[in-house]
């Protein structure tokens, strides 16, 4: 009670008086070191971890948080000692798997953190954790087929408008416009029904559709998309300002790119009318004067 009443002084007192009683109170000394957390001393909560797990070694949670402290207080070698003895201890437990990876990485040790993920794969089944971590090493690595073919094999299995999205950013990448507007078009929908149609993730898959459509030169559905994302936006509780600014110029320069012909005159009218409409929405609702070409 009087933790949760983040009374520190008292369950210090409690938890010293508890100690005194019985050296062996592994719980009493995990408590002080969420105290010190708490109060920011992180070296006195390694301190206090450090009993807890000399006592109870069988307590996962008593060893991650001491890992989690350890990262923080910079002794890399001993919380990297610590997570490997963990995912022996317990390889079930995905939390541990993360960590370890991110400590093998910046410190070159890919091929660590390759068996890893490999090693969390065989142990817990396909999960997005392992296949990230791949794509990472291998985007690092400047090796993009095999990023891409990681994160292909993976999206078959499960799949997923994150994949999808970065599969779709490497396919741009490359050049290979169609098959990046392919994926693109599944992360949107996918986004839609997980997040809803008004967030932030669905306004920039609009704005990344609407770019491959501009290399292209296919300037109407540039300006089509980028408009929709100008609509996600608008629906925001909160937006940033410069975004929707820039949104509005670029959907306006991308329509003034768009050659009139007879098969396009009636959409490319359309187009401005719903640019218009969206822009007298937002300087009556902001006040700002935008200058735009076509309004």
């Amino acid at each position: 009670l009087a933790f949760n009443n983040q009374e520190a002084e008292k369950v210090k007192l409690l938890c010293n008086q508890a100690i005194e009683y019985n050296k062996s109170n592994d719980a009493a000394y995990y408590m002080l070191s969420k105290i010190y957390l708490m109060e920011g001393d992180n070296q006195a909560a390694e301190n206090a971890l450090r009993k807890a797990v000399g006592i109870d070694s069988s307590n996962y949670y008593y060893s991650a948080t001491l890992g989690a402290v350890l990262v923080q207080n910079n002794d890399f070698v001993s919380a990297i000692k610590l997570y490997e003895w963990l995912i022996n201890r317990f390889p079930s437990k995905t939390e541990s798997y993360m960590p370890l990876i991110d400590l093998y990485i910046p410190r070159g040790q890919a091929e660590k953190a390759f068996e890893l993920a490999d090693r969390m794969e065989k142990n817990i089944g396909p999960n997005e954790q392992s296949t990230m971590t791949r794509f990472r090493l291998y985007s690092a690595a400047r090796e993009h087929q095999k990023a891409l073919d990681e994160l292909l094999r993976a999206d078959q299995v499960t799949p997923n408008e994150m994949y999808e999205t970065y599969i779709a950013d490497l396919y741009a990448g490359l050049g290979k416009d169609s098959s990046a507007l392919v994926y693109y078009s599944k992360a949107l929908e996918n986004q839609k029904d997980i997040y809803g149609s008004a967030h932030p993730f669905v306004a920039e898959c609009f704005v990344k559709l609407s770019q491959v459509y501009r290399k292209q030169g296919q300037f109407g559905p540039a300006a089509k998309n980028m408009m929709e994302s100008l609509n996600v936006l608008l629906q925001l509780e909160e937006y940033n300002e410069r975004d929707v600014i820039s949104h509005f110029q670029k959907a306006d320069a991308w329509l003034c790119s768009m050659e009139v012909t007879p098969h396009n005159n009636i959409d490319l009218y359309q187009l401005k009318a719903e640019l218009s409409r969206h822009f007298s929405k937002y300087s009556s609702h902001s006040g700002k004067k935008i200058r735009l070409k076509n309004i």
